[in-house]
């Protein structure tokens, strides 16, 4: 019988040749799943960060693969490098990034799980999808300064609850480090 291990093993070498350069093809791909949940392994493989190599986060392409195949979510992954790194650049320049958007949107997708930010130990008690809420009325606002349009793209009903995303934006503004952002 398998263990677990050895299943990772086995579709982490389903992924084409990490680190290896390919042009011509995608450089990722998806797997259709039967819930509202999409695992995304964007550093499966070597990829390029400011023209330098960098390594892949060792079995989040089987980890993702896996979880596919146990509980039905969908997954994307990256399968070679190309000279993108697909949570760094921006999304203009970010075939990965605009591919997940696109599919997220049309498959209904609720919620979105970056192994990339497991294997960098950046997920934590307190960390959930309801927190990338939270950074988007933060960040829209820090760009617009327009309550009104945080409180549409989100979807809020009560203004005062919208107007909480002013004060976070003042309160950092004032912060020492502020500058270094």
């Amino acid at each position: 019988m398998n263990t677990v291990i050895e299943q990772l093993k086995a579709l982490e070498a389903q992924l084409a040749g990490s680190g290896d350069e390919k042009k011509d093809e995608a450089s990722f791909f998806f797997r259709e799943g039967r819930i509202p949940i999409l695992v995304s392994a964007p550093h499966a493989v070597d990829h390029f960060r400011n023209g330098k190599r960098k390594w892949a986060d060792l079995y989040t392409g089987g980890i993702a693969l896996y979880l596919h195949e146990v509980t039905g979510c969908h997954v994307i992954c990256s399968t070679c490098a190309d000279t993108s790194d697909p949570n760094y650049d921006p999304y203009e320049q970010n075939p990965y990034q605009q591919a997940l958007a696109a599919y997220v949107e049309a498959n209904g997708i609720r919620f979105v799980m970056n192994l990339a930010l497991s294997a960098c130990n950046l997920k934590h008690p307190g960390y959930s999808c309801h927190i990338l809420r939270h950074s988007c009325g933060t960040n829209l606002y820090a760009q617009t300064k327009d309550l009104r349009m945080v409180q549409e793209t989100l979807r809020q009903k009560d203004p005062k609850v919208t107007a909480r995303y002013a004060h976070v934006n003042q309160r950092m503004s004032h912060r020492i480090t502020s500058a270094l952002v």
